[in-house]
Order: structure tokens, then C-alpha cells, then sequence
């Protein structure tokens, strides 16, 4: 090395301590970041300089040569490595700049990990919450053999606002499963979280394993409250154009807690949050639902939360698939005071491969239309028209099955029902909503989707003139008739199904 430096120009103070090495598996490599102290002796530093990285184990020695260095101006240099794994756990490297003529030697201690996205970091986040502390329990990379959190935060967020709580206590670690363990002590949340609900919590840590600094997070959209019992299941979930429809598996603690309750807010959410629908109703409405089948079944459309066809259509279409859905219940006492939040876990959340579906009545017949956005073979099934006549009937799902059609399904639907009845034609008129099931010939439910409704009126009108024309022959009865025959074409009309309000929701 003596020697070596004996033929060189020896450059010192070029950089400043804020110089760092960071190991990136963003971007598979090492990059050194180059804090300029712009010194002037360094400026004559050539634009081809050899870059190398020693460390204390020499097998991990990397090198590069760089044809466009300015000293000023360089800020980082890359530098790939073939197997990045080995990198995760360094102390400190030696480098050194080279040129043809001089050499600059610098001791760096200061090294940051970065790794990819957040899941990449942490993984399986659980938040639990006793009304006082929240305690989050991560995952860690099993590569770190040591661990110590510098800075960890909670963001809780609903839907007006996100919370931001930092953790207090000391971490716990358990290397055997690589979990930490952290606290975030916090009461003031308690209320408002049982009434708005939680769209998402996120975990940010900022943690350190033998001076190797790594930054990450993970999100969850689910809050456990401290040993309460489960509330249950999601059984069903779909999602049409204008509303979506929820079948739980209540557990006998949600009765419990719901006979006790006078409002039951309902909060859906789809896919962590990038949709989330909100609705209040009389507990007592709950309680009657779950009366008819023993469990809760309920069509909630565009009134029910509040908003218009164009704001829940904008809402589920930011709903990538698969899509999957949670539903949780804040139920609230007679003073309107929230004492419990429970929460039905994710379930896969169905849309229908059927779109632009339309079902129009012409006087006595039924055609039924839609396009299918999947891959279907072409087999025999059976078509089945269920109508809700009232917005009650719709909540409690009080379906009529009003007719079914064997048909063959394929790429694209096309179904006709004539004969429909003077009766059932009335109903349809006046239905609140209808719903459109598809089965196989073996009955097995297919698809669901929802139509847009529209009837038409087809009318003749005769138009009798009578014109003489001449003198017709006494014998018989003089004159003659021109009769003309008109018909008025069949005029589209959409029906506007009266909506009422449900009060009793």
C-alpha cells in the first residue's frame, strides 16, 4: 500500500461525513453517496477515475470505473452486486477514488439499507387495542440478527382524518420468529374509533441491525379490539352498478351486543380502503333482518349510503381485482354514545361478468340483454327474474321470483320471455328494484347481476274515413268506406321506480 501511494498524488477532505454507502434491493446494488466538501485540491480530479469498495472480508470487495466523474457534480455513484444478500449486514467500508494520478482514501461507517416496497419489510401486521394502548406485532427479515427500532409511528386512519401515535416502552423482540412487538399508548381515540371505524392502520418503523439502518412500512385494515369475541363471518358479497349485497354469519356475540344497541352504523370497505360506504340504521331494522333467516342478508343501494349512482360508481371502480370486502358494525346506546365496533374479516367481494345489463318489457314479452366480459363455453342454463316491490323488500332481500326461461348462456346474453300475464306485467311496472339469477342446468348458482329496467308500450290506432266518392247503386247500401290503418311506433320509455324513504332503517 506504502508503495502504491508513493506513485500517487494523495487527496484528503474531499467529501464530508454525511457521505454514505446505502445497500439498495430496489435497485440490486450499492450506491454511494457522495457529500462534496469542494475542496479545490479535489477539483482537478480527471472525469475517468476507478471507484473501489474494500471491506473487512476482502471477498466482498467491489470495483468500478467511471468515465463521467465531476467532482462537484457527481452525486452518487452505482455500483451492481451480484448477490446483494451478502451486503445486508456491513459496519463500514473503505474507499477508494483512483485516477491516473491520484488516489483519495475515505473511511465510511454511515450505511443505510433500503429494501423494496413495504410488504418486502414487514410482513402479517396484527393491531390489537385495549381502549388504551394500541400494540402492534410485525414480522422482520430474517437476515437482521440483531434488531433496535430508532423511531416507530401509527397512522390510523377513517374517513375524515388520519391519527398519527408514537410508540413508548421498550420493543419486543423475538429473534426465534424474527416479530417485534411495539406499544402506542393512546385513550383519546377510543370513542371516536367506535364510531367512524378505521379504513386503514399503517405501521412506519425505522429500525437498525449492527449500524445498518432500514425504513419500512405495513398497512392493515383491520383494528382487533383487546379479547373480544368474534362477531362472525362475511358468507356472501356482491357488488353491482347501483348497490351491493352482504351475507353474514352473525356469531352469538353480535346479537348479544346489538340487542343492546339503538343505532348500528354499517361501514363497507373494499380492498383496504380504496372504497369505503358507510350507513346508519335503526338497530332494530338489524334485528328484524337477521328474524327472517336467522342471519343477516341485505341489499343496500345508492340511497341507502347517501350518495347518487355516478358517486358509487366512481367508488367501486377504483376496486382493482380481486376485490375483497370487510364489513364492521359501531353500534351506539340511546344516547347516541358508540360502545362497540366489531368487525366481519375480509371475503372475497363478487361482481358479475355481465355488464351493460337491460331487461325491457314490450307489452307481453320480457328481453333480457347483457354483455359478458368473461370466457364462458356455451352450455344450457336456466334465467331466473326476481323482483323487489318495495325498498323494505330490497333490505330484507323479499324477492319474487317472477319467471325463469331455459336458455343456452354464451359469450353474450340474449333472452326472451313471452306470455308474460296481464298481472305480472302490472308488477313489473310498479317493482322497486329487479335482479337477474343465472343458473346451470343442474341448478348451481352461475352469476347475479342487476338490469336496467325500461318498458315501452306498443299502440294501434285505426282511423276510419269515409269519403263518397259517387253515386253508388241504389240496390244496395250507397257508398263505400277508405279505411287506413296506422301504427304508432313503439316509444322507449325509462321507468323511474318510485324510491321511497325506508324510515324504519
Amino acid at each position: 500500500m506504502m508503495t502504491l501511494l508513493a506513485s500517487y498524488t494523495v487527496l484528503s477532505s474531499c467529501y464530508n461525513e454525511q457521505t454514505r454507502l446505502e445497500v439498495s434491493e430496489m435497485h440490486n446494488g450499492i450506491i454511494i453517496h457522495l457529500d462534496s466538501s469542494k475542496n479545490a485540491d479535489c477539483a482537478a480530479l480527471p472525469t475517468a477515475v476507478q471507484i473501489q469498495l474494500r471491506f473487512t472480508n476482502s471477498s466482498l470487495d467491489l470495483q468500478k470505473v467511471v468515465t463521467d466523474f465531476q467532482y462537484e457534480i457527481t452525486k452518487s455513484i452505482f455500483i451492481s452486486a451480484p448477490d446483494l444478500s451478502i451486503y445486508l449486514n456491513l459496519s463500514g467500508t473503505l474507499m477508494q477514488l483512483r485516477s491516473y494520478s491520484q488516489i483519495l482514501l475515505l473511511q465510511i461507517q454511515q450505511i443505510t439499507l433500503t429494501r423494496f416496497k413495504t410488504s418486502s419489510v414487514f410482513h402479517s401486521l396484527e393491531v390489537e387495542y385495549n381502549q388504551t394502548v394500541f400494540t402492534a406485532t410485525t414480522r422482520f427479515p430474517s437476515t437482521f440478527t440483531a434488531l433496535d427500532v430508532t423511531d416507530a409511528s401509527l397512522l390510523i386512519s377513517n374517513f375524515d382524518t388520519t391519527y398519527t401515535v408514537k410508540f413508548s416502552g421498550a420493543p419486543v423482540v423475538t429473534l426465534a420468529n424474527f416479530t417485534l412487538q411495539l406499544e402506542f399508548p393512546n385513550s383519546a381515540l377510543s370513542q371516536i374509533l367506535y364510531l367512524t371505524g378505521i379504513s386503514t392502520i399503517t405501521l412506519r418503523c425505522t429500525f437498525g441491525a449492527n449500524s445498518v439502518l432500514a425504513t419500512g412500512e405495513i398497512s392493515v385494515s383491520e383494528l382487533i379490539y383487546f379479547k373480544q369475541p368474534s362477531p362472525g363471518e362475511i358468507s356472501r358479497f356482491n357488488i353491482f352498478p347501483t348497490g351491493i349485497f352482504v351475507q353474514l354469519s352473525q356469531s352469538a356475540y353480535f346479537e348479544q351486543q346489538l340487542a343492546r344497541a339503538e343505532t348500528a352504523s354499517i361501514l363497507i370497505s373494499l380492498n383496504d380502503g380504496a372504497c369505503e360506504l358507510l350507513a346508519d340504521f335503526a338497530a332494530e331494522s338489524v334485528k328484524n333482518n337477521i328474524a327472517i333467516r336467522g342471519f343477516f342478508a341485505a341489499n343496500m343501494d345508492v340511497r341507502t349510503f347517501g350518495s347518487d349512482a355516478a358517486e358509487f360508481g366512481a367508488c367501486t371502480e377504483r376496486v382493482l381485482e380481486p376485490a375483497l370486502g370487510t364489513v364492521s358494525f359501531a353500534l351506539l346506546d340511546a344516547e347516541n354514545a358508540p360502545f362497540d365496533r366489531v368487525y366481519f374479516d375480509h371475503f372475497p367481494a363478487q361482481r358479475s361478468c355481465f355488464q351493460d345489463a337491460k331487461m325491457t318489457l314490450l307489452d307481453a314479452k320480457l328481453t333480457i340483454s347483457a354483455r359478458s366480459e368473461c370466457d364462458i363455453t356455451a352450455h344450457f342454463a336456466l334465467l331466473r327474474i326476481l323482483l323487489y316491490e318495495t325498498p323494505l323488500d330490497y333490505f330484507f332481500d323479499r324477492a319474487v321470483a317472477l319467471r325463469e326461461q331455459k336458455f343456452v348462456l354464451g359469450r353474450n346474453l340474449e333472452v326472451g320471455v313471452s306470455g308474460v300475464p296481464e298481472s305480472a306485467v302490472a308488477r313489473l311496472k310498479g317493482a322497486y328494484e329487479f335482479r337477474i339469477l343465472i343458473l346451470t342446468k343442474n341448478g348451481v348458482d352461475f352469476d347475479v347481476f342487476e338490469p336496467f329496467f325500461h318498458f315501452s308500450v306498443e299502440l294501434k290506432i285505426v282511423i276510419l274515413e269515409v269519403s263518397i266518392l259517387g253515386v253508388c247503386a241504389v240496390t244496395a247500401a250507397a257508398g263505400c268506406a277508405l279505411v287506413l290503418f296506422c301504427k304508432i311506433q313503439p316509444r322507449l320509455k325509462k321507468v323511474a321506480a318510485a324510491k321511497i324513504e325506508i324510515d324504519e332503517l
